[in-house]
């Protein structure tokens, strides 16, 4: 997953423009740097949306703020030639190696996905068509339970004070937050995770804001705000233990081609109709398409076949001389009989 990736690039692209430009006391060029290297980690990690998610958010607030002054503070030369060095050579890699990524991951990944719907352009994924605007929800979803907390200190909020000379942090901090939201909100395809790279900027307002308006102070709110931010995850992980392989409630494959390593390690592995992504990550990129018309049968050689399909309720019939194995979670799996 490159969202977290992404997410970090743009953290770390966030603090080293605020502190890089003089946000909080004296520029420091070295956050400054280290600045330009988080845009160089989002370029990597997802390509030109990085720039979005960090242009749009600063240009607001240079605007609001009147700042645009303290872009002089900057090593713009030293910056963007180590943007360049890192992010360049790879772009070019690429597309020599599979020539047409430079316009799938530019023009596909940054527009198509977002604007057709239905896109099947993805070579790595499959689109997720959603009603547009859904991203506010899922911004909201995600950042649980902590946005039940946002509600004190919006109650208190004419008692929050920030001292002068902090940079304008509130702005700052809540239009990275808003910014992800802003930018996917006409996207036809959209996940979750895109909320992701707005959350740091969110947590910080909000420990700001709570501390602000003297939550924090409060020994008993504090301790129901941390039993409840462990709840989330011990609950979570309590779903995850209790089940297995045939049952977790995912998407994936890897219960099914567990169970084929243990039975037929040496079988050629096959998805039936479609690519199958999960069966092709935990294959190590060995797992191929084969068509309904098309099941493939003994090579000759001492290795099996074996099909991946995606059939939960089992109404498609195994081929002729296969053995059904079961399904895991959203799987079933059929390996090829012996002859002898």
């Amino acid at each position: 997953m490159t969202d977290m990736p992404l997410a970090l690039g743009v953290v770390l692209t966030m603090v080293g423009f605020h502190l890089g430009t003089g946000g909080v006391g004296v520029p420091d060029r070295r956050w400054a740097l280290a600045g330009f290297g988080g845009l160089a980690i989002g370029l990597l990690a997802k390509g030109p949306i990085a720039l979005v998610l960090f242009g749009l958010p600063v240009a607001v607030w240079l605007t609001v703020a009147r700042r645009w002054s303290s872009l002089r503070h900057l090593p713009w030369g030293t910056g963007l030639l180590l943007v360049a060095v890192t992010v360049l050579p790879w772009y070019a890699a690429a597309e020599i190696k599979t020539p047409g990524f430079l316009r799938y991951f530019i023009i596909g990944e940054h527009f198509e996905r977002f604007v057709v719907p239905g896109w099947e352009g993805d070579l790595y994924g499959s689109g997720h068509e959603r009603p547009k605007g859904i991203i506010w929800l899922y911004g909201l979803a995600t950042f649980l339970p902590w946005t039940l907390f946002a509600l004190a200190p919006l109650f208190r909020a004419r008692r929050i004070r920030r001292p002068d000379g902090d940079g304008g942090l509130y702005l700052y901090l809540a239009l990275f937050a808003l910014a992800p939201l802003i930018v996917f909100t006409p996207a036809a395809n959209i996940l979750a995770a895109y909320a992701l790279p707005g959350l740091p900027a969110a947590a910080a307002l909000l420990a700001i804001a709570w501390t602000d308006a003297g939550l924090s102070t409060r020994r008993g709110s504090f301790t129901a705000l941390a039993v409840a931010a462990m709840a989330v995850p011990l609950i979570l992980a309590a779903v995850f233990l209790s089940g297995n392989d045939r049952t977790w409630p995912l998407r994936t494959a890897y219960g099914a081609i567990h169970q084929l390593n243990a039975i037929a390690p040496e079988a050629h592995l096959w998805t039936f109709d479609d690519r199958i992504f999960s069966a092709s990550y935990y294959a190590d990129g060995k797992a191929r398409t084969v068509a309904s018309g098309d099941v493939p049968r003994l090579r000759g050689d001492s290795a099996r076949d074996a099909i991946i399909v995606r059939d939960k309720d089992g109404s498609k019939p195994v081929p002729d001389g296969f053995d059904d194995l079961g399904t895991w979670t959203s799987y079933r799996l059929w390996l090829e009989r012996i002859h002898g």
